[in-house]
């Protein structure tokens, strides 16, 4: 029989998100999300038309005759700033100057937009920081990068997707040192579920609305594999083995360098 507490986290992320109203909604966006990858328009509808179908779709909570984004609904259309209701939707990515967090900081940088923003910012800095040189095959000249980026994406993706929004007082980090990269997600995996099993394909979702949302978006192509396509793209770049750990109440993706 499920606790109260895991109860409340098969459901946290259809709460209303306290303190937030309507108008935190990046509205613009909806309509266009919904027009591309629902193919409904959402453009000249009535305020009350629109507003009953984003309750339909759980991005709004109906309470009594308010209705309120719901915590999925902020973290993906929030705007400008989801940090000021949800603190904990936000991101860091660091680059170390060489192998141990004590090292040198060279480029600190917070993330504070909703998930789909957040996860292309992140991309963006580890593009920046992703060395590559170039082989030469017969008359073919190959880029070589010393991580797979697609593989990486993938990490930073499924970090998002799968955080355990209910633990507050963290976020998201990921740290790109000299000879590896970490991405951290709050939040353990479930108890019917073993790292062997993720690496194999295995589906769960602490975040089905999120996760949702993010196929309809084509940000993942088939859910359940994810890390599985990671570690093949890594195993063709020539990189080691990633390693994949609960760390506390985190969990933690190392990928290595190109050797």
């Amino acid at each position: 029989m499920l606790s109260e507490k895991d109860v409340r986290k098969l459901i946290f992320e259809l709460i209303p998100a306290s303190y937030s109203h309507f108008a935190d909604l990046d509205l613009a966006r909806i309509v266009h999300f919904f027009q591309e990858h629902k193919n409904l328009n959402l453009q000249k509808l009535a305020e009350p038309d629109l507003k009953r179908i984003l309750v339909n779709t759980q991005i709004l909570h109906q309470r009594n005759r308010e209705t309120i984004p719901t915590i999925a609904g902020l973290i993906l259309f929030g705007k400008p700033k989801v940090t000021k209701y949800l603190p904990q939707a936000g991101a860091m990515a660091a680059r170390i100057a060489g192998t141990s967090i004590t090292d040198r900081t060279i480029d600190l940088q917070f993330f504070d937009a909703n998930a789909f923003d957040n996860v292309e910012n992140v991309m963006r800095m580890l593009n920046l920081y992703n060395s590559h040189s170039f082989e030469i095959n017969g008359i073919k000249r190959e880029d070589i990068f010393d991580y797979p980026i697609e593989a990486l994406r993938e990490f930073v993706i499924n970090a998002f997707v799968h955080r355990d929004y209910t633990i507050t007082g963290s976020q998201i980090s990921i740290l790109i040192f000299h000879d590896r990269i970490e991405i951290k997600s709050p939040g353990r995996i479930p108890n019917t579920l073993t790292i062997e099993a993720m690496k194999l394909g295995v589906r769960y979702y602490r975040n089905p609305v999120i996760m949702q949302y993010f196929y309809d978006a084509q940000y993942v192509e088939q859910m359940g594999t994810g890390i599985p396509k990671a570690l093949k793209l890594l195993k063709q770049n020539r990189n080691p083995e990633p390693e994949l750990a609960e760390i506390g109440e985190e969990f933690r993706v190392t990928v290595f360098k190109r050797t």
